[in-house]
C-alpha cells in the first residue's frame, strides 16, 4: 500500500491509499490551519504535523488518532509552519515557526525533548529538509527571502543565501551531489546552491550568467 498524508487547508488531515485512490481516515486534533506534515523514515504508520495553533503532534495511522503533542510554542499567536524528520531513524524532528525559529526535538517512547534551537531567520520558516548525505545538515527556507543550511549538531549556519527577492517556498537536496541544494520562491526564480557558492539555474522569469541578469522569453 502506498500512503500519502494530505492537508485540505484546514484543521483536519487526510490519509490516502494512493493505489486504491481512497481516503483511509480523516484526522482531527488541531485547532487551527495545519501547514505541514512529515512521515517517519523508519515507521510507515507514524507521521507528525505542525499547525498555526502552535502545536506539533505525533500520529499513528493504525490508531486513527493522535499519539500525543510533541512540541508547543510558548508564545501566544506564534504558529508552526514546517517540519522535517531527520534521516537515520533516531526520532529527531526539526520544527520551524512563524517568527523564524527552528527547534530540534527528539521523540521518546513516552515524551519528547527539545535538543536544540536556533534563530537563523527573521520571518516564518516555510520549508525544512535534512540532507540525505549529511544528516546533521538542515536546509531552511523563509519568508525573509533567505536559504540557510544549519549544522544541527553545533547549531552553526554553514551556508546562507539571500539571493531570492521574495518569499522562498521550496527546497530540495540533490540526490547525487551532497553539496547541491535547489530552492524556488515567489520571485519566480529557481536557484541552485552549492556550499562552495551559489549559481542560478534558468527559471520562468530570469537567469543569471557571469553576474549579468538576462530575461528569458
Amino acid at each position: 500500500m502506498c500512503m500519502q498524508v494530505n492537508l485540505p487547508f484546514g484543521c483536519r488531515i487526510k490519509v490516502w491509499d494512493m493505489e486504491k485512490e481512497v481516503c483511509l481516515v480523516t484526522l482531527a486534533g488541531h485547532l487551527d490551519t495545519v501547514y505541514a506534515v512529515a512521515c517517519s523514515p523508519s515507521n510507515t504508520h507514524l507521521f507528525v504535523s505542525a499547525s498555526e495553533d502552535g502545536c506539533a503532534k505525533l500520529w499513528d495511522v493504525r490508531q486513527k488518532s493522535e499519539v500525543r503533542s510533541i512540541y508547543a510554542t510558548n508564545l501566544h499567536g506564534v504558529g508552526l509552519r514546517s517540519l522535517a524528520w531527520q534521516p537515520g531513524g533516531n526520532g529527531r524532528i526539526a520544527i520551524g515557526d512563524a517568527r523564524g525559529r527552528i527547534v530540534l526535538t527528539e521523540i521518546g517512547d513516552c515524551s519528547s525533548d527539545v535538543i536544540s534551537d536556533c534563530d537563523v531567520h527573521s520571518d516564518a520558516v516555510n520549508r525544512l529538509t535534512f540532507s540525505p548525505h549529511q544528516p546533521s545538515w538542515l536546509a531552511s527556507a523563509s519568508n525573509d527571502g533567505t536559504v540557510v543550511v544549519t549544522d544541527m549538531l553545533d547549531n552553526i549556519a554553514v551556508y546562507s543565501s539571500s539571493r531570492h527577492k521574495d518569499l522562498v517556498r521550496g527546497l530540495v537536496w540533490s540526490p547525487t551531489d551532497q553539496s547541491l541544494l535547489r530552492s524556488c520562491g515567489l520571485d519566480a526564480q529557481l536557484l541552485c546552491h552549492s556550499l562552495a557558492g551559489t549559481v542560478e539555474e534558468s527559471g520562468p522569469a530570469s537567469m543569471e550568467t557571469d553576474g549579468t541578469e538576462q530575461k528569458t522569453s
